[in-house]
């Protein structure tokens, strides 16, 4: 079996294990995915790879968050563009749509992670901890609305938050179950519009 001789730095090789996992995920799945798998695609001996990472798990995970560092980075921009929160809101959405449709695989793996969430505890943190870092980006928005007089100052931005995380982070959905009468942008159009509107008629809820 070959194997790269070629000296690389740390995030380089790295890098080299992460890309090597991902096409090992994408072939087998997580369950059947092995070390032996991953480091005979990166070309490394198996060893090479446990120098960087404990088990499978730690090469999931560390792919995941490198995934998760590329939306933030991106998130990042539009949150500290100088547009209205409600502009804001909708380019976030519209951008985990865009995300999705151009990287259907890379948006499969990451949302196995989520499976894999349930079953491990180190997983299970990992994600709690991905969530809760959105819900405070998307509570800090709603705060700087609420601040700046463009949303109700009756709200509590905490629980928005939640819910605004929670339909923003199903939006790739539609990307992954591919509904033909769906398009995206139109549906992601009304769905904001519902947002800042509401489904009731001009009075307040009786509820």
């Amino acid at each position: 079996m070959g194997r790269s001789r070629e000296k690389k730095k740390p995030e380089e090789r790295k890098a080299q294990i992460l890309e090597a996992a991902f096409k090992c995920f994408m072939a087998k799945g997580y369950h059947s995915a092995t070390m032996d798998d991953i480091a005979r695609t990166a070309r490394l001996s198996k060893g090479a790879v446990y120098w960087y990472f404990k088990d499978k798990q730690d090469v999931f995970i560390a792919y995941f968050l490198f995934q998760v560092e590329s939306y933030y980075s991106e998130m990042k921009k539009i949150l500290l563009s100088k547009k209205s929160v409600e502009q804001k809101i909708y380019e976030l959405g519209r951008y985990l749509l865009k995300k999705a449709e151009q990287e259907p695989d890379t948006n499969r793996v990451l949302h196995e992670l989520w499976i894999q969430a349930l079953e491990h505890k180190k997983t299970w943190k990992v994600f709690k901890e991905i969530y809760r870092r959105s819900i405070d980006e998307v509570e800090n928005l709603l705060r700087e609305g609420m601040e700046k007089g463009e949303l109700r100052p009756d709200i509590n931005p905490r629980w928005v938050g939640f819910m605004l995380n929670s339909v923003m982070g199903n939006l790739d959905h539609l990307e992954m179950i591919g509904f033909e009468d769906i398009d995206p942008d139109q549906y992601w159009q009304e769905a904001s519009r519902i947002l800042f509107e509401g489904i009731l008629p001009e009075r307040k809820s009786k509820i």
